[in-house]
């Protein structure tokens, strides 16, 4: 399998385990987003509570010294809700939607069913909701994960 083809698994594999605890969780948070987006847009208006996830670029974690190389890539889950009412409560239900998303990977599926060359999934950082992530209506937040993989390219 190759670099690209791996790291496209990846992030449809992150959207699987969210879109699963969205539909079947019974989480009091995770039950109530209505659009799970892959990347970092969308086309028209997302229907609210969102939860987008994208990656950044992936870095080698070792110098490689066969074909197998280990890597990590960063993934972001990034929530947006809407609460005009209470800015402070907006600012902690993004949060708690994100830190929700996060343990539901870390507690039910840390090689995102990808055993063959996903080893593990971490959390890397929470950014917490917070005025410069809000529009007065809109609030958001965002878990860091990291996914550590190994490949074994087939020259």
């Amino acid at each position: 399998m190759y670099l690209d083809e791996v790291l496209d698994e990846i992030e449809q594999a992150y959207v699987n385990v969210i879109q699963d605890a969205v539909d079947n969780s019974g989480d009091p948070y995770l039950s109530l987003i209505k659009q799970v987006i892959r990347g970092d847009k969308v086309r028209g208006q997302p229907r609210l509570p969102a939860l987008w996830i994208f990656s950044d670029d992936p870095e080698q974690t070792h110098e490689p010294t066969t074909r197998r190389e280990k890597w990590v890539i960063p993934v972001h889950l990034a929530v947006v809700i809407m609460n005009s009412e209470d800015p402070q409560a907006g600012y902690h239900e993004a949060t708690a939607f994100v830190c929700r998303a996060r343990s539901f990977i870390l507690k039910n599926s840390r090689t995102l069913g990808l055993r063959d060359y996903v080893q593990d999934t971490v959390s890397q950082r929470i950014i917490k909701g917070r005025p410069e992530l809000s529009d007065g209506k809109r609030h958001a937040a965002t878990a860091v994960m990291r996914t550590t993989f190994i490949i074994e390219e087939g020259f």
